[in-house]
């Protein structure tokens, strides 16, 4: 039995939450709010992909560099400063500055979802000529 992909959500506000609800359920993908983006003790796997608001998340210094599990995560900062080093804004490729547009989150999310399940995915076998 194959695992539904999951998105975990850490925002203060549920409306990310709801949006990518909305958008992904629908298409089998399980979409979860969290305090923190920390692995639930006896959880059997973490989320494919984290969608963290750079104001929920206290950056500990294993983030810099990003942990493996950590790379899949887009976030959702200020636009006011620069995200500072060592911080998931500073490490991240998917950085998306408030205010920002659903749409790009979603494609974001999208993008991240297709690496993961590329990388899941078994090498074709090579056959001897």
């Amino acid at each position: 039995m194959s695992l539904k992909p999951r998105v975990v959500v850490v925002d203060h506000s549920t409306e990310t939450a709801d949006v990518l609800q909305a958008v992904f359920a629908p298409r089998g993908v399980q979409v979860e709010r969290r305090r923190s983006p920390a692995r639930r003790p006896g959880a059997p796997r973490d989320a494919e992909v984290f969608v963290l608001d750079e104001e929920c998340v206290a950056p500990p210094p294993s983030l810099s560099p990003p942990a493996p599990e950590m790379r899949n995560r887009v976030v959702l900062g200020s636009p006011a400063s620069p995200p500072a080093a060592g911080t998931a804004a500073a490490t991240s490729a998917n950085y998306l500055p408030k205010p920002f547009q659903y749409a790009e989150l979603i494609r974001a999310v999208e993008t991240l979802l297709a690496e993961r399940e590329a990388q899941a995915q078994p090498a074709p076998e090579r056959r001897a000529a």
